[in-house]
């Protein structure tokens, strides 16, 4: 999980100085699963690397049951996001990311 802190970090640095561009177009999962799959599968990983960073900071329990169900299976994590995006395909990648990750391990709302 640990070598994933510092790309997840760049990653994350980069969508702040595109948030204008996501927010001006209303970047929708309807559009990002147009997306060629390795771009996708690409940008979970890194969305998940990061939410999992972060609670690593926060709450270990946490961030071990994400890193348990999203790298145990990557591929049937990504499927169970793919068909989410799917069914809430107007809303951002990022909050069905999120809302999934919620679903299988909690929140992310830390005391």
């Amino acid at each position: 999980m640990m070598k994933l802190v510092f790309p997840a970090s760049i990653f994350a640095i980069f969508l702040v100085f595109c948030m204008p561009s996501y927010a001006k177009d209303g970047f929708k999962s309807s559009e990002f699963l147009t997306w060629q799959k390795d771009n996708r599968d690409a940008y979970v990983r890194t969305t998940v690397g990061t939410a999992g960073a972060i609670a690593g900071q926060n709450d270990e329990k946490h961030a071990k049951c994400l890193e348990n169900w999203y790298f145990g299976d990557e591929q049937k994590s990504n499927d169970a996001i793919y068909k989410a995006m799917q069914a809430n395909d107007s809303y951002h990648p990022r909050l069905i990311i999120l809302a999934v990750l919620q679903k299988r391990c909690g929140t992310f709302k830390y005391r």
